[in-house]
């Protein structure tokens, strides 16, 4: 029946392929065939699966368009595995189409107000992680995950190759999802001397922690080292912003300040994880130099000429 053989068909449903794509996306493949699929032609057996079934699924799935399309997508990617292993003729769901995704343009900040912000949310816990989020485009999860032997503290560099997950209400690590996502992230200069005041800090609330102190080696921790929920990390960021009188933005934005700063777009592609090539084979010296004046641009544009506020 449909969706046995559909989960059987998923992209990620075998143990390699699993292996190569993070849990979430299989979780929602899963809840599309559970929750929006087997309602509707949860009878139908696949091999006589038509467009009209395809049709009926997408006219049951309540919602935006955007839910719609990822249903289709889940479909499209199930069927198509299914055609290769000849276990149908054709793929019933590649000629429907639909409405045209239409979401709101996203919010950004002015540089004004992401110094509001940086300035406000200076002495938070959490106050160097949104720093850095916001001038060089890290996503929650890579920040959360973030550990210090993956740090430079002498350069300011971050090496960013994993992530912190939230599955099934777990915290879980994870990687990122494409080879892009593995690279290294370069620090202004007052970022760097906020990050090494940060690790002296961090290392008091270690010895007062004492026996307490759950050990992750996290870069970004609780008072007792355990790791910060990236939902919680959201939703603080959040009200911060309220609170501090700017949008509620997307955390990861910083893509657009450093378009306004005037960062190279090879460049910005390279620091928020965007491009779809290997950079790690590609860092020269004079990669790096342009990596480091990306950081000193965009922190001068936001916050002034030295970075401080």
């Amino acid at each position: 029946m449909v969706p046995r053989e559909l989960v059987r068909h998923l992209p990620s449903s075998d143990a390699a392929k699993r292996r190569s794509r993070r849990a979430s996306t299989y979780r929602s493949y899963e809840m599309h065939v559970r929750v929006h699929i087997r309602p509707a032609i949860g009878d139908v057996p696949l091999e006589r699966m038509n467009t009209g079934h395809v049709e009926q699924v997408l006219a049951g799935v309540p919602g935006s368009a955007g839910t719609r399309h990822r249903v289709l997508a889940t479909l499209r990617c199930a069927l198509n595995a299914a055609v290769k292993q000849r276990k149908i003729m054709y793929n019933p769901a590649a000629g429907v189409e639909l409405e045209r995704e239409n979401p709101a343009e996203a919010q950004r900040w002015t540089a004004a107000e992401a110094k509001r912000f940086i300035g406000y949310t200076a002495g938070d816990p959490l106050g160097l992680l949104y720093r850095i989020a916001v001038l060089a485009g890290e996503r929650r999860g890579e920040l959360c995950g973030l550990c210090w032997p993956r740090v430079n503290l002498a350069d300011g560099v971050l090496t960013i190759d994993r992530t912190l997950l939230q599955l099934g209400g777990k915290l879980t690590e994870g990687t990122p999802k494409t080879r892009a996502g593995v690279r290294r992230v370069y620090l202004d200069t007052e970022t760097a001397r906020l990050l090494r005041r940060h690790r002296e800090a961090q290392g008091l609330d270690r010895m007062l922690a004492g026996d307490a102190w759950q050990d992750g080696d996290l870069v970004f921790c609780q008072g007792d080292g355990r790791p910060w929920n990236p939902d919680h990390v959201s939703r603080r960021f959040r009200r911060l912003a309220v609170q501090a009188g700017v949008p509620p933005i997307k955390l990861h934005e910083a893509n657009s300040l450093m378009r306004d700063a005037g960062v190279d777009q090879e460049l910005r592609m390279q620091i928020v994880g965007h491009s779809d090539r290997d950079i790690n084979s590609r860092y020269t010296h004079t990669l790096a130099e342009a990596h480091r004046a990306a950081a000193e641009q965009t922190a001068a544009y936001v916050l002034g000429k030295d970075g401080a506020l």
